[in-house]
């Protein structure tokens, strides 16, 4: 196992020969500081290992660190892949090589969803699209949003549950290809298919009249969905529970926006778990009102004021140390860009991941910078 030392936050590591090479004549140098930013090798942590001491800077972390030992490349035998083969009488394994296995699923795969319905479809994109629509979608919209007609009862419960009724056969059908068996057993349980008929022969989903709309109601339903994901986007920035109930602020770009969003505000508290939202078509005084970040979406810009949420002045002390360290990480990657050395000898696939490396880390930079902006 490679030996670390976790240090005030610094996990530092002393590297192999190969290491030694790929950040030669970068800050590195012959030890290496891993937080998941840097580091790019093989790392197993020994847990008995890893001891527990103080350092207010890198570089005094990586002096307590002297005397760790480094490792050599791991060199494990490639795993072996057996499948299973069963018979009545007996049931053997027979090794088999990944790569076959995969191509024989995915020729398969590919022999049910190129129809008419998939022209010209990878079977990995239709999966990915279709995972999209359920996950993304579905459950994490259109259930979200029925949830206020589902408890007001009445005429509105049952619209909501003919719709979810309609939408979750259709999409059982699209998956069937993928999932035969699961989609099989749920169509039964749940009424879809009578008991000896299958969801294999209903007929495959086209698309009906009855669900086109007009481009403005969609832009409109868009609109709002954008808002539920900026305000969702505010509440992860600051580590603010999914299940907490906070009070947003919502500027309007016009009057149309403003009456539609107060006219949908019960279906958005409910996305968005608010407490309250407040409508207007003035900018928020934060002079008056304290920090609040905002997102800007399609129809206006939603604010989550932070006052009674967070320690303002702790979280703005957090993120400038955050700044200060991707400063530093960024600096070293860059300079490990600009070695001619590094960018000579090292594998094309590793320069590449260096580069984008570096972006992911200018990207974080912005984010935190554009925080830091908000709380001042």
């Amino acid at each position: 196992m490679r030996k670390i030392k976790k240090i005030n936050g610094f996990l530092v590591v002393k590297f192999n020969d190969r290491e030694k090479r790929e950040y030669e004549g970068t800050a590195l140098g012959e030890y290496g500081v891993i937080d998941a930013e840097v580091y790019t090798g093989n790392l197993d942590i020994d847990r008995g290992a890893m001891e527990y001491d103080d350092a207010d800077t890198l570089e005094v972390a990586v002096e307590l660190a002297r005397g760790l030992e480094s490792e050599e490349d791991i060199t494990d035998e490639p795993p072996t892949y057996t499948a299973a083969v069963e018979t009545n009488e007996s049931y053997t394994e027979e090794a088999v090589e990944p790569a076959a296995l995969i191509e024989g699923w995915t020729r398969r795969l590919a022999t049910q969803v190129k129809s008419k319905h998939y022209p010209d479809t990878d079977p990995r994109t239709a999966a990915h699209e279709l995972y999209d629509l359920v996950w993304s979608n579905f459950c994490d919209w259109f259930i979200e949003a029925e949830k206020v007609p589902m408890r007001a009862g009445g005429a509105e419960k049952e619209r909501a549950l003919a719709v979810l009724d309609y939408a979750l056969f259709r999409i059982l059908r699209l998956l069937h290809p993928f999932m035969p068996f699961i989609t099989e057993e749920l169509a039964h349980q749940m009424g879809f298919v009578g008991d000896e008929a299958s969801i294999m022969y209903e007929p495959f989903p086209e698309t009906d009249a009855c669900c086109s709309a007009a481009p403005a109601e969609l832009e409109r339903v868009e609109g709002k969905f954008e808002l539920v994901r900026g305000g969702r986007f505010l509440k992860a920035s600051y580590n603010i529970p999914d299940g907490k109930k906070v009070k947003f602020y919502v500027k309007a770009v016009d009057t149309d926006a403003l009456a539609f969003f107060r006219e949908q505000e019960a279906s958005l508290r409910s996305l968005l778990n608010a407490e309250e939202i407040e409508f207007s078509l003035d900018d928020f005084d934060s002079a008056a009102r304290g920090a609040a970040p905002s997102r800007l979406c399609r129809f206006g810009t939603v604010y989550l004021p932070l006052a009674d949420l967070i320690d303002v002045a702790a979280e703005r002390k957090k993120l400038e140390k955050q700044q200060k360290e991707l400063q530093g990480w960024i600096a070293g990657s860059r300079a490990k860009l600009s070695n001619e050395r590094f960018l000579a000898k090292a594998p094309e696939q590793v320069v590449a991941d260096a580069r984008a490396h570096l972006a992911e880390l200018e990207e974080k930079l912005a984010r935190t910078e554009e925080m830091l902006n908000s709380l001042r």
